[in-house]
């Protein structure tokens, strides 16, 4: 059986799952098979459960090492005054941990030494939220989805980075990764794609800190790297490990090398990384899926009864009694009336006998004559109003017709508002990106900048046919003219709801890259 690795990305702003086969080359895998989800998964710290769930119904069932962003994550390196296993184990559990307010109880815990120096231990120390999983057990417990471990993003990158003291930068979705390696991994820091500057004062303080710091290793797209080396000239060499000159149609280049060096790394016993048995905590989560499913489910604000449909009421035949009195006394056949079990076979036709008396369906129809009759009467009353009332008029429309006919003025139309001009300096843009090609919405941006007041970029949250589409609350096409003109695409309205990209109603219109 061949050594296949699943790997499942989930990212605040984007999901990767790829299947990874071993290469010619020991301890190399190729890309099999590559899907990327955009999305919403997290908020801050915690993942966004109705979206997890969604995630998981559309992942096969299957296992799968899964990586989350570092932030999740305590990956830091500490310095112990001892060096044997105990005490250690004794300053780590007695001192170090309940400082950081961190247990075995609360949280996922793993250590390691890393280096030993005169009688001193460099420990690494990675501990991941129990509680913080739970929605992610959960949604893969539903699905049959099995996690073998859970690992931090940044130690996927550990078959590139040397042994010497250096930087990782991985670019995956709209965000950037940085973290700091030495046989280890410590200070993990991200940031907006946008926000290169904020991540290369990171790296200047890093640098001024840990002067042996020797090279960044940049796993980006062109322009972040482009506007990193200028930004960091002079403080540190930058070293772009993405092949351009292999750039897949589907996957970004970085992304590819990522999912690369991250199986080859979990696959090889020589890189020690830190990893966390999901086991735990979907088994006692797994007695209360029934529960847990119910209450993801979409309820009603009120309870909606099932709508059963009623047998015909049998009618009260006593009516037809005066009607049938001046015939002979036999008996009246009605059909069968419906069962409601469907079970029970046609009865024969129901014999029910005349009864004597005066019934109701006579009183009715006197009823309905009177009715009749006064109906008649008042009809014939507003006819005759109708009549004299048109013999009061004919005196004075004739007079009217024999004064002479004032000749009127031509009526003018009124000449059609010409379009109001669009003043594009006072609108608000986002620009998502749905499809996979990295730093799509960032050109498109600078197309724009000069017109508009502001213009964001983000992956699209919503789920688009192939095309390039304007949401705006109302439809405008001198407006969709201009932006046609300043972006040289072919732009359509959309009825997409704007509110799925723009939920809390920040931007004037939205314009979608799904092509």
């Amino acid at each position: 059986m061949l050594n296949t690795k699943k790997l499942l990305f989930i990212l605040p702003d984007v999901v990767y799952i790829a299947e990874m086969l071993p290469a010619k080359k020991k301890g190399d895998f190729n890309i099999a098979s590559f899907r990327q989800i955009n999305g919403e998964f997290l908020d801050d710290n915690e993942f966004i459960k109705e979206n997890i769930q969604k995630l998981f119904a559309k992942i096969e069932a299957d296992e799968y090492q899964l990586i989350l962003p570092d932030f999740l994550f305590t990956n830091t390196i500490v310095e112990a005054p001892e060096n044997s296993k105990n005490k250690i184990k004794e300053y780590l559990e007695g001192k170090l941990l309940p400082s950081l307010d961190i247990s075995t109880a609360s949280h996922y815990l793993e250590h390691f030494v890393l280096t030993e120096f005169n009688k001193k231990a460099k420990i690494q120390l990675t501990a991941l939220e129990k509680d913080l999983l739970s929605p992610i057990a959960q949604a893969a417990t539903a699905n049959k989805i099995k996690i073998v471990t859970v690992n931090s993003l940044s130690w996927l990158a550990k078959s590139l980075i040397s042994l010497e003291p250096s930087l990782s930068l991985l670019q995956m979705g709209e965000r950037l990764y940085l973290a700091q390696h030495y046989i280890g991994l410590d200070q993990s820091n991200d940031a907006e794609l946008t926000d290169v500057e904020k991540i290369a004062e990171t790296i200047k303080t890093l640098k001024g800190a840990e002067p042996s710091i020797q090279t960044i290793y940049l796993l980006s797209n062109e322009l972040v790297e482009e506007k990193l080396k200028d930004l960091l000239k002079g403080t540190i060499p930058v070293q772009q490990l993405a092949n351009f000159k292999d750039e897949e149609s589907k996957i970004p280049s970085y992304v590819k090398a990522i999912l690369e060096a991250g199986a080859k790394t979990l696959s090889i016993k020589d890189f020690q990384v830190p990893g966390f048995d999901l086991e735990a905590v979907s088994q006692p989560v797994a007695k209360i899926v029934p529960e847990i499913v119910t209450e993801d489910l979409p309820k009603p604000e009120k309870v909606i009864e099932p709508v059963i449909e009623e047998e015909p009421a049998t009618p009260d035949l006593s009516q037809f009694a005066a009607v049938a009195e001046a015939k002979e006394d036999k008996a009246i056949e009605l059909p069968p009336t419906p069962s409601s079990n469907p079970h029970m076979k046609e009865e024969a036709a129901v014999v029910i006998k005349n009864k004597s008396g005066v019934s109701g369906m006579l009183k009715m129809l006197f009823i309905v004559l009177a009715v009749f009759l006064l109906t008649v009467a008042i009809g014939v009353a507003l006819g005759l109003a109708f009549i004299v009332l048109s013999q009061k008029m004919a005196p004075q429309q004739s007079a009217q017709e024999s004064q002479p006919a004032v000749e009127s003025s031509p009526a003018v139309s009124p000449s059609p508002s010409p379009e109001p001009e669009i003043t594009t300096k006072d609108l608000s843009v986002l620009i998502v990106n749905a499809t996979t090609k990295a730093g799509y919405a960032g050109k498109i941006e600078k197309l724009l900048t000069a017109d508009f007041k502001s213009i964001d970029t983000a992956n699209a949250k919503g789920e688009y046919e192939e095309g390039l589409f304007v949401l705006i609350q109302e439809e405008n096409q001198a407006l969709l003219a201009k932006l046609t003109e300043l972006t040289d695409l072919d732009l359509d309205f959309s009825s997409n709801d704007k509110l799925v990209e723009d939920p809390d109603g920040n931007y004037d219109l939205v314009v979608v890259l799904a092509k």
